[in-house]
Order: structure tokens, then sequence, then C-alpha cells
């Protein structure tokens, strides 16, 4: 089972965050039930400012924000249809503070390459953003298997995520955070106690391992 996300005060929390910075990756599968909304999947960022690293959905793209030093930039991707509810693969890469990648659906792969340094990382959160003690930007549909690992995976391996294959079956040794979302919130991985608000049980995506 995945999690259905209201849009307006769904959530996944913990005041904690599996990596503090570059080099990461961070993965998902989402099923939006808007179109065209401007809403986070995974949010990692400094709680009581704007220092963040996220993956969102934005108009018709799927984007990896970087937030830090009092500015943004942003690796976006086009999402190729929104029309009738369909799960999606977003994976963001992190390899250094100058350069970033988001993948959709296990390709459509741009890099950024703006320099930016988020300081002070103390939050996680799936389905909606925390920024300056305000969490806005709430996710409209079904969320399933967010993972984040302390490493940069290959093309390949962000292939194989978007077929299907669980993420403790790729780089395990790496993966610092995993929630499969199927009927508890909880950290299978690094252990990170995380809170549920508003969530319901909805049917997950085909997973092998």
């Amino acid at each position: 089972m995945a999690f259905f996300f209201n849009g307006s005060s769904s959530y996944i929390e913990t005041t904690s965050t599996p990596i503090t910075g570059a080099p990461f990756t961070m993965a998902c599968w989402f099923k939006p039930n808007l179109q065209s909304q401007s809403a986070s999947l995974i949010h990692m960022g400094l709680s009581s400012g704007s220092a963040r690293f996220q993956m969102r959905t934005d108009a018709n793209s799927l984007i990896f924000q970087t937030g830090g030093g009092g500015a943004t930039t942003s690796a976006s991707t086009p999402i190729a249809t929104w029309n009738n509810p369909t799960w999606f693969h977003a994976t963001a890469v992190a390899f250094s503070p100058i350069s970033r990648f988001i993948y959709f659906n296990g390709g459509g792969k741009v890099q950024n390459t703006t320099s930016r340094t988020p300081a002070g990382i103390n939050n996680t959160t799936i389905g909606a953003q925390i920024v300056g003690g305000t969490r806005d930007n709430f996710f409209n549909g079904d969320i399933a298997e967010p993972a984040i690992w302390n490493t940069t995976l290959t093309d390949d391996e962000i292939l194989s995520l978007s077929k299907g294959f669980a993420p403790s079956l790729v780089r395990p040794t790496n993966l610092k955070f995993y929630n499969r979302c199927i009927r508890t919130p909880q950290d299978l991985y690094g252990g990170l106690n995380f809170t549920s608000v508003n969530l319901t049980i909805t049917d997950h995506p085909r997973i092998y391992g």
C-alpha cells in the first residue's frame, strides 16, 4: 500500500535528516491527483529558514531545487503527461555543490551547475515542505517508496529503480532512508522516527524485492 496525500494538510516528517549535503541521491514514486500542481515530493531543509534540497513538481515539470545563501537553483525536466492518474518515478542526484541532476521515469536527465551549498539541514518532509517554520506546497496524490542514499547512483541504477526494483536492492550499504509506505511511515534503514499527518492508505505501485 502507498499513501495518499490530500494536498492541504497531509505529510510525513521527522526533525532529522539522513544526509546534510552532497553527494546523495533521493528517489520516489508519485501519482498526482491534480494536473500541473506546484508541490513537494521530498524536502530536506532547515526548518526555520530557506536552505533546502527538494524534489518537487511545478506546472508540467519535475524539479530538483537547491537553496542556500539566500537563493535557489533548479534542474528541471518535463513531465510527459498528466493525463489520468499514473505512477511516475522521480530521482534527484547531487554530485557536488555545482553539479546536480534530475531524472523522470529513469530518463530525461537534466543537469544544473549553479553553485549552492545549503547549510543547517535538520528536517525531512515527504509530501510537503517546511520553510521558515511554515508547511506548504502540499502534494495532492499518492507517494510510495521514498528513499535517500549517501552516494550518487548511476544512470543504470536509476533506470532499474524506475522499472520497479526496490531501493533495498540498489546500493543497500549506502541507503540511509527508505520508507515503503506500507501502513507505516517509519524508516526501514536509517531508523529515523517519522510522524504522519492525515494520510490515507492506497494502492502501491508494482515493486520487485
